[in-house]
C-alpha cells in the first residue's frame, strides 16, 4: 500500500542530497573565483547562479514533496489501524485498553510523521556536511584530519555524557 510513496520519497530524497552536494560545489565555485587572479568569465558566473538555483530550488523542491507524501503516508497509515481496529473483535479490544490504543493512533503514527517530514532535510544537510568535508580534504588534508579529530573528540564526549 505504501510503496508508491516510498518511491517518491526516496527519488525526493536523493533530490535533496544532490542539491546539498551542489551546495558543496558552489561553496567550491565561489572560494576559487574569489581566489583566482583573473576576473570571472561570463561562464563561470552562470555557472555560478545555475548551481545556486539549483542548490535553493532542490532542497526547496525535495522538502515539498517529501512533506506531501509525507503527509499521506501520515493519512494512509491511519485509515489502515482504524480499518485493522475496527475489524478486530471487541472482545480484543477490551483487552488491550484504551491508553495503548491512543497510544498506536496518536504517538506512534506521529513519531512516523515526524521522521518522513525530516528526514530529506535531514539528508540534504548530511550531504552539504560531506561535500564540505571532502572540499576540506582537497584545500587541507592536515586541516581535514585535525577538524576530524575535533569532531570525534566532541562527539565522543557527549555521548558519554548522554549515556552516563
Amino acid at each position: 500500500m505504501l510503496r508508491p510513496f516510498a518511491y517518491v520519497i526516496v527519488l525526493a530524497t536523493l533530490l535533496g542530497c544532490v542539491s546539498g552536494m551542489a551546495t558543496a560545489l558552489l561553496l567550491e565555485q565561489i572560494n576559487s573565483a574569489m581566489h583566482g587572479n583573473a576576473a570571472i568569465e561570463r561562464s563561470a558566473a552562470v555557472g555560478l547562479a545555475a548551481l545556486g538555483l539549483f542548490s535553493v530550488g532542490g532542497h526547496a523542491l525535495a522538502g515539498i514533496v517529501n512533506s506531501f507524501t509525507g503527509q499521506r503516508v501520515v493519512a494512509a497509515l491511519r485509515k489502515d489501524v482504524s480499518l485493522r481496529i475496527l475489524h478486530t473483535p471487541v472482545a480484543s479490544i477490551e483487552r488491550m485498553k484504551s491508553h495503548r490504543l491512543q497510544a498506536i493512533l496518536n504517538e506512534d503514527i506521529n513519531t512516523i510523521s515526524t521522521f518522513t517530514s525530516e528526514f530529506a532535510g535531514h539528508a540534504a544537510a548530511f550531504a552539504v556536511t560531506a561535500g564540505c568535508a571532502i572540499y576540506l580534504l582537497k584545500l587541507s588534508p592536515v586541516l581535514f584530519m585535525f577538524s576530524a579529530a575535533a569532531i570525534g573528540v566532541v562527539l565522543t564526549y557527549v555521548t558519554a555524557k548522554i549515556w552516563i
